[in-house]
Parts: C-alpha cells; sequence; structure tokens
C-alpha cells in the first residue's frame, strides 16, 4: 500500500472512530437505551452494531485472497467514498449484524467497538500489501478488494453517528 493511501486509510479510520464517539459523548445508559420508536434502533443498538460489523470485517480482511477473474471497477472507490456514510438511503442491515442485546451497556459496546477499531488501524499500519489485489467478501458489496472493505469500515462508524444525532434530535 502507498504510504500516502496507507496515510489517508489511518486518517479516515480516526475519524469514523472519533464521530461515533463523538456522537455518544455524554449520553447516559438510559438514553443510549431507549429507542425512538419501535421499528428503530437505540443508541446501544447502534453501538452494538458497529462494533459487531467491525469485527466481522476485520475477519473478512484476515480471510483475503488473491484476486482471480474480472477486477473490480476502480470507479466503485469513489462511490463508496460518496455514499458510504450518506444516510438519505436506507441500508438494511444483515440479520449476523442486527443488534440482539450482546452488550448489557453502552459503555460496554463502546468498548467492545474501541478494540475493534484499534485492530484494525494495526492491520493497516502494519500492511505492506496491496488491498486491491486481493478480495474478501461483504455483505453488501459482496466480492470486495480489501482496500474496498477498509474503506467500508472506516465510513461505516460515521453513519451510525449521524444516526445517533438523529435519534438525540441534533
Amino acid at each position: 500500500m502507498a504510504p500516502d493511501e496507507k496515510a489517508e486509510l489511518l486518517d479516515w479510520l480516526e475519524r469514523g472512530r472519533r464521530a461515533f464517539r463523538d456522537s455518544l459523548a455524554g449520553m447516559t445508559e438510559a438514553e443510549a437505551a431507549r429507542a425512538p420508536g419501535t421499528d428503530r434502533w437505540s443508541a446501544l443498538d447502534c453501538a452494538e452494531h458497529v462494533a459487531v460489523v467491525e469485527e466481522y470485517l476485520y475477519t473478512r480482511l484476515l480471510e483475503g485472497r488473491p484476486a482471480a477473474g474480472e477486477p473490480i471497477p476502480p470507479a466503485r472507490e469513489a462511490k463508496i467514498r460518496e455514499r458510504a456514510a450518506d444516510r438519505s438511503r436506507p441500508v438494511p442491515a444483515p440479520e449476523a449484524a442486527t443488534p440482539h442485546g450482546r452488550y448489557a451497556t453502552l459503555a460496554e459496546a463502546l468498548t467492545a467497538f474501541e478494540a475493534a477499531r484499534a485492530r484494525t488501524i494495526a492491520f493497516v499500519e502494519g500492511c505492506g500489501e496491496d488491498l486491491r489485489a486481493k478480495v474478501t467478501e461483504h455483505p453488501i458489496l459482496k466480492t470486495a478488494t480489501c482496500h474496498e472493505t477498509l474503506l467500508m469500515m472506516a465510513a461505516h462508524p460515521e453513519r451510525h453517528a449521524k444516526q445517533i444525532a438523529e435519534i438525540r434530535g441534533r
């Protein structure tokens, strides 16, 4: 991975972590557990989802394999950068990533996300491979380059930070 691309990914991963953490700042456990409607997630649900997805996609990165066959169009990266954090289009969560009360508290869910994001950042820091030459499976993109997967991982907490802002009425 080129040094400038690595720096950009690290910056975006950190920005997503910070946005998510900041969206939860000052929220009590009672507020976090309160859902804005019967068909809507609470902030605790969002935190659980973000932690679970980060761990799941990190595992997919580790399972990356050399790309074979038709290359994935590079233009897809631009679309990911533009749209991944956009909340104007609903994106249903895969069943495995829906909240099921895995964490009893917001603090516990946030700690799990922070630990998973730290592993992701360490992976990028130590990566010397061309992640566009490796593919993995992504629940939305299907076959994706490992670079695309990292772009999705970077933007995912920002998307849910916006959802938490909606829950909080900000």
